[in-house]
């Protein structure tokens, strides 16, 4: 054990005793012991003791290494103070015979003046502070691989938001380009009257539709939102739907209309009457696939009733026919 070698007999004999005890006991930690001593009722601090298993030279007083026993679950017998009083009487004996060297004089190898120097007290201050200097050496040694770890994490994130940055600014840039096409007199944009895709106003009441064709109100606005934002990038709806279907509203006398989206706003009000779905696209003034998509939905949720065709009727009605026909034209 690491300083019995150089100790004298009597203190290397007393501390050997300890180590056995350590052993039996699964050698405890400093901390560990300052807790079994707490539960006698002594404070032992964890410094002190790491101190003394450092360099095993040390003699504490009497009282403080019976506390030690106590918190190993030794009972500090006499032969346990026969030991400590032999290995105390050596090192006050060694202490005198450091005090009787002149000054300046070479020490004769085994007395350690500077290990053996000082008050108890003073050994025991030293020792801690070997032990504090110690742990702050691993608590250094700790920080510094995480600050590494830190680093390098860091390092990550920012190439991570390096490539997202370029990738919205991609994608940023192809939608200025989609919507670039789309502004009248561009090469592939929307016919005139359109905006986005969407009926002009203007457009819709330049021409004088067929008799009951429209509702007595005023036609709807068209609303300035991209019908791909309206449908949230859905192309297709979720049922096959006929643009000639019917639809007609569904009373709802307890659904808050205030969460709805305003476009089905606008389909409930349309459809008081019966309307085919080609019928109320030209009405709203929306894309005639905007249109499929969000009838599809409400009637999912049953907030319209949608009249599908018989596909076995062998004739048709051919004003509704020439209705759809009219609506279709305006789109």
């Amino acid at each position: 054990m690491t300083g019995l070698e150089n100790a004298p007999d009597p203190i290397a004999a007393l501390w050997e005793r300890v180590r056995e005890v350590l052993e039996d006991r699964g050698n405890p930690t400093p901390h560990a012991i300052d807790r079994l001593a707490s539960g006698h009722g002594h404070a032992l601090a964890p410094s002190t003791v790491a101190g003394w298993f450092r360099t095993w030279t040390v003699v504490p007083s009497w009282d403080r290494f019976q506390v030690l026993l106590t918190a190993l679950g030794v009972a500090p017998g006499e032969d346990w103070r026969t030991l400590h009083a032999a290995a105390e009487q050596t090192r006050n004996e060694r202490r005198q015979q450091r005090k009787s060297v002149p000054p300046g004089e070479p020490v004769a190898p085994g007395r350690e003046p500077a290990e053996w120097g000082g008050t108890p007290r003073e050994q025991d201050l030293v020792s801690g502070l070997l032990f504090v200097l110690g742990r702050s050496a691993t608590i250094i040694d700790q920080l510094a691989a995480r600050c590494e770890s830190l680093s390098q994490e860091t390092d990550r994130l920012r190439e991570l938001l390096h490539r997202t940055r370029s990738d919205a600014d991609r994608e940023l840039a192809e939608m200025r380009r989609a919507l670039k096409d789309l502004e009248p007199g561009a090469a592939g944009a929307a016919p005139a009257g359109l905006r986005g895709g969407i009926p002009d106003q203007a457009a819709w009441e330049s021409e004088e539709p067929d008799a009951g064709w429209l509702p007595d109100d005023p036609p709807y606005s068209a609303p300035l939102v991209r019908p791909y934002m309206v449908t949230k990038g859905r192309s297709s709806p979720r049922t096959d739907l006929a643009v000639e279907a019917l639809v007609s509203a569904v009373a709802l006398t307890d659904r808050d209309m205030s969460l709805m989206m305003p476009e089905y706003h606008d389909i409930q009000r349309l459809c008081q009457q019966v309307r085919s779905v080609a019928e109320i696209s030209a009405l709203l003034g929306m894309p005639l696939a905007v249109a499929r998509i969000l009838i599809a939905d409400m009637a999912a949720e049953a907030l319209v009733h949608v009249h599908e065709p018989d596909p076995d009727e062998d004739s048709l009605d051919h004003a509704l026919l020439e209705k759809v026909l009219n609506g279709l034209r305006k789109l």
